[in-house]
């Protein structure tokens, strides 16, 4: 399954404005296209509505509504990507606020923000720049405390360390201020961008654009998973089809706490990788599985150097065996620990109750080994 990643239109947002800019050159690009599937969510509201429902936007009530599309889209909760312009990045952080102060799953793993308001003065800006129609986006900025409290619960929570963030602001922005931006994000995340303006930042003509290769690369690299591990020992011995007594068990358990570890320290890439790698096996037994290096170009959209310099990055963690990539040679699948069974173990198990293997090998959603009932 593909991963999902939601544009949120900020600041006169719609798929009309914005659709054919970062969401069309997403769909073309081949790399993106085979690993994410792309929504929308826009902040605006029809005026009309607007002044017949008699009632003031706040930023709450937007992200009530992004959250219930969010749920109908990804149904499996899985984790997605934001890339918001304007107010969006506002409802984005929002949610995550409200993710963690209600104790929900963070199903964001990276969020890449462009010209997003950081303070009182930067909504102030917003505010006088936007037409009369814009009601939405004007009601929230007359609430200019929301902006503080983000600042605030993002750090009392460590939000920027549990999430990849990344923040982007043309220099010719002259809505929001370079100097607090700078100072909000920091070095780590901030990325300034020459001849961009407010609105120009989130529009990318070409795959060649500038702002288009942040968000490509941002979306292909690493980010923080949210690893889980197995608890129901009696599951876990049925789903690997292990006949083990109750010591054996508990070391079994031990033994996938060490995989989900293990996992976590590879490049999200490199999950993916190894992920199509256990896919595409077509020779299982007891010592070996075995996989045609012909059948991962296509899957992965890697060229021969390409995937040979991931699958160096693999055998570093001793998780696969190769010399070469010819058509004569096959990849081998390792264990650590020469448990060589465990890949199609975990296959099978996918396989039979219907979901994805991507869920466990790149997501790190190991609690899905745990049965219904305990």
């Amino acid at each position: 399954m593909k991963r999902l990643v939601v544009f949120i239109y900020g600041s006169k947002g719609s798929d009309r404005k914005f659709g054919k800019y970062f969401p069309n050159l997403l769909g073309s690009d081949p790399q993106l296209s085979e690993l994410y599937r792309a929504i929308s969510f826009q902040c605006h509201i029809d005026f009309i509505k607007y002044f017949l429902s008699n009632k003031k936007v706040l930023i709450e009530a937007l992200t009530h509504r992004f959250r219930k599309k969010l749920n109908h889209t990804n149904k499996e909760d899985a984790q997605v990507a934001f890339i918001c312009h304007g107010i969006g990045g506002l409802v984005a952080r929002q949610y995550m606020v409200e993710g963690v102060t209600n104790r929900q799953s963070l199903n964001v793993d990276r969020v890449l923000l462009f010209a997003v308001p950081n303070n009182k003065p930067d909504l102030s800006r917003l505010y006088d720049v936007l037409s009369w129609k814009d009601v939405a986006e004007k009601s929230i900025c007359k609430h200019p405390d929301i902006v503080d409290r983000l600042n605030t619960s993002f750090t009392a929570n460590s939000l920027k360390e549990k999430v990849a963030m990344k923040y982007v602001l043309g220099d010719l922005d002259n809505v929001i201020d370079t100097s607090n931006a700078l100072d909000q994000w920091g070095t780590g995340y901030y990325v300034s961008e020459p001849k961009k303006d407010h609105w120009s930042i989130f529009k990318p003509k070409s795959h060649d654009d500038s702002t288009f290769l942040i968000a490509k690369r941002f979306l292909l690299a690493e980010a923080p998973a949210q690893k889980k591990y197995p608890e129901n020992l009696v599951a876990i011995a049925d789903v690997l089809n292990w006949e083990l007594d109750t010591n054996e068990l508990e070391s079994a358990r031990n033994d996938i706490i060490d995989l989900v570890d293990l996992l976590n320290q590879l490049q999200w890439r490199s999950r993916q990788l190894l992920c199509a790698l256990i896919q595409k096996a077509d020779q299982v037994s007891y010592d070996e599985m075995l996989v045609e290096p012909s059948t991962i170009y296509k899957s992965m959209n890697l060229t021969a150097q390409e995937l040979k310099a991931e699958l160096a990055f693999l055998k570093k963690y001793e998780l696969i065996d190769f010399i070469g990539i010819s058509e004569s040679e096959k990849i081998h699948l390792r264990w650590p620990n020469e448990k060589w069974l465990i890949w199609d173990q975990l296959r099978g198990f996918c396989q039979k109750a219907g979901i994805g293997l991507k869920r466990l090998i790149v997501d790190l959603q190991f609690d899905l080994l745990d049965s219904k009932e305990k």
